[in-house]
This record gives structure tokens, C-alpha cells and sequence, in this order.
């Protein structure tokens, strides 16, 4: 080293830097350096230049990290230099350094976790609770301290607490509520809050025969209510609370209301227990006619023209029907116009069909004008 160079201030900063360079540069580097070469520090980077300096890249700046022995290239090793700006170097500092504190952090994060897991590990346990309604909610809300309160996996925790049911709700609604948000369900209820007859949860309302004055009623709450007819038809299929009255026919103001009501519920003719559908006129409650119903043949013989299935009970084969009623007469049928349009109406001619004598030859009732 030149000591005449130690004269000046900037002359002992050099030796200085020259000195650290010879112990941090490389040994490829140092080996370029001779007394023409210049040195400075800039940025922690050691700049080598000169005009009389032999150095690969005069007046660059050489990263002594990146620089690699040149022996290594005789070895099939490569050597790099760094050809990055000062900026270039400092934002590679800056990441680097910004990649090791998020490392610390995410680090420092997860341990935090994991510490703060096993202080509520430790908290968590049956003993904090007077009942299984608050051990299920402190489960719902961590579900992590369910192998604490809940070891065998059953869906019910610190089974020797006061157990869950209905009575630790106001009403039903709440109790509905309550079994949604835990994520109960018809398939899934540990506890046997749900009422599948009833259909719905705590059910506080169950019918019973008591509630009905006649099966009639109970029949329309269970078409209605088909949840309830387990319990209400007592094994005897659609004639529920076989205590109370029965359903006829007088159970109905007419036959209209009675055929509605016997549709409605569900019934047919081939499925009637109450006997309500009459097969001889294929209607409900609708009683066989007879000879009593008239007040004299011709509403007979009208009623038959109409119904002609009930002939055989009124007698009409001939045509005549209820032969003891008064017979039909042509001073009951208005004007000869009027007898002849009933004539045909009720079926009757004058050539083969005529029991009451109506005709004078071709005319029905000539006489009556």
C-alpha cells in the first residue's frame, strides 16, 4: 500500500476501504487489485476504479456476496458479478428484509393462537355450566371444546347436567327457534324435541276426542290435520273416537251438503264406513223413493221418467206407477196441448202405451181444448 496516500483525509479513507476490501472482497477480486486502484464505500458497496486499475469492471460497484472465486470457473462453476444500481441493491435489501418480518409475524400470529387455544381448552369445561342447554350453546359457539363436553360424540354434552327438554323454553316458538339455530332437524335431534306426530317442535297442543262433540267433526280436523289421525282414529280406519256420535245422514241439512262433505273428506262408494252412499240411486243420502213420497200417479209417472231405475220398487212396468194413488186423470193435465207434450214427455203413445186411457183415437185428451 502506498503511505503517502495517509497524508490527506480522503488518503486515510481510502486505506481504510482498501484494507476492508482486502478482507471482504473475494479472493478473485483481490487479486485484481493493485496500487493503481482506487477505493470508496457507497452504500456498503465497495467502488474499485483508477486510471491505472486492472480491474474487470473499472469504476462499477462489486457486491463481494455475489462475486464467486474464478478458480471455481476451472471447476465448471459459474461466477457472477452483480451488475445491479445502488437503487436496484437497496429495494433487494428492503424485500428481503420486509419477507423476514412477515415470517416473524405469521410466526408470532400462530403461536398467539395456539396459546390462546390452550387457555380456552382449559376454560371450557361442564363444570362451567348448570345445564345441557348451556353446554350445547358454549358448543354451537366453539365448536373446538366439543371433545371436552362432549367425549362419546352424541350430540349431548355433560350428560350428568339438568337435562334438555321443552320445559326450558316459553313456548313453542321459541323452542322452534332455538332448535333451528343449533342446526337440529326431524333426522338429527338428540335431545327428542321434535314431536313427529305432531309435526313440529315441543308441540303443546294435541287434540283429543274430548275436543269434538261427533266423529263428524273429528273426521274434518283430520283431513285437516293428518298428523293427528294416529291418535285420534284409534285403530278404526276414518271412524275416529268411536265414543262419540256416529255420522248419518241427519248429520247433514241436505243431500247436497251431505255428497260435498262425503267428497271432501276423502270417502267413495267403495270406501263408505258411515254407509252414506245409497247404491240404488248411486248418490249420497239420498233416500229410496217409494210410493209414500207421491201424492198421486202422475208425480209417479213423472218421478219414473226421470229415475227410471226405481220402476221396479214404484210398480211402473206398464207405465202406471203406485196404482193405489189416485190414476192420472186428463183434468190434471191442463189443455190438450199441454196433455200431449206430458204424454210424450213420460214416454207414453197412444198405439202400444196408454194404462190411463188418455187417448181418443190419435188425440191425447181431445176433450180438455
Amino acid at each position: 500500500m502506498d503511505l503517502s496516500r495517509l497524508r490527506t483525509r480522503r488518503g486515510v479513507v481510502a486505506a481504510l476501504v482498501a484494507a476492508a476490501a482486502s478482507r471482504v472482497l473475494p479472493a478473485p477480486v483481490r487479486a485484481q487489485l493493485n496500487s493503481g486502484c482506487e477505493y470508496n464505500i457507497v452504500n456498503g458497496l465497495v467502488t474499485i476504479g483508477g486510471t491505472d486499475c486492472h480491474v474487470a469492471v473499472p469504476g462499477h460497484m462489486i457486491d463481494a456476496r455475489s462475486t464467486t472465486d474464478s478458480a471455481s470457473a476451472n471447476t465448471g462453476t459459474t461466477s457472477t458479478t452483480s451488475t445491479q444500481s445502488p437503487k436496484e441493491i437497496r429495494q433487494d435489501r428492503l424485500e428481503r428484509r420486509r419477507d423476514h418480518h412477515k415470517t416473524k409475524s405469521s410466526r408470532r400470529n400462530r403461536q398467539h393462537q395456539e396459546r390462546n387455544q390452550r387457555e380456552q381448552d382449559r376454560k371450557i369445561l361442564c363444570e362451567d355450566f348448570s345445564s345441557q342447554l348451556a353446554a350445547v350453546e358454549a358448543m354451537a359457539q366453539n365448536p373446538w371444546a366439543a371433545g371436552k363436553l362432549d367425549p362419546d360424540g352424541d350430540g349431548v354434552p355433560c350428560e350428568h347436567l339438568r337435562e334438555l327438554t321443552c320445559s326450558e323454553f316459553r313456548n313453542e316458538d321459541e323452542a322452534t327457534n332455538w332448535f333451528n339455530r343449533m342446526g337440529y332437524s326431524k333426522t338429527y335431534d338428540p335431545f327428542k324435541l321434535f314431536d313427529a306426530e305432531a309435526d313440529s317442535v315441543c308441540a303443546t297442543f294435541r287434540v283429543t276426542c274430548a275436543d269434538f262433540k261427533n266423529q263428524k267433526e273429528a273426521i274434518e280436523w283430520i283431513t285437516e290435520h293428518p298428523r293427528d289421525k294416529k291418535r285420534l282414529d284409534q285403530g278404526s280406519k276414518k271412524m275416529p273416537c268411536p265414543d262419540l256420535p256416529t255420522v248419518t245422514c241427519k248429520s247433514f241439512s241436505n243431500a247436497t251438503e251431505a255428497a260435498n262433505w262425503f267428497e271432501q273428506n276423502g270417502f267413495a262408494p267403495n270406501d263408505d264406513p258411515y254407509g252414506l252412499w245409497n247404491t240404488e240411486t248411486n248418490a249420497v243420502c239420498v233416500a229410496k223413493v217409494t210410493c209414500a213420497d207421491f201424492k198421486n200417479q202422475k208425480a209417479a209417472v213423472e218421478w219414473l221418467a226421470d229415475h227410471p231405475e226405481d220402476t221396479n220398487r214404484l210398480g211402473g212396468q206398464d207405465g202406471a206407477a203406485c196404482e193405489t194413488l189416485d190414476a192420472v186423470r186428463c183434468s190434471q193435465l191442463g189443455t190438450e196441448a199441454e196433455a200431449t207434450a206430458w204424454f210424450q214427455r213420460v214416454g207414453f203413445n197412444c198405439a202400444t202405451r196408454d194404462p190411463y186411457g188418455l187417448c181418443d183415437g190419435a188425440d191425447i185428451c181431445p176433450a180438455n181444448g
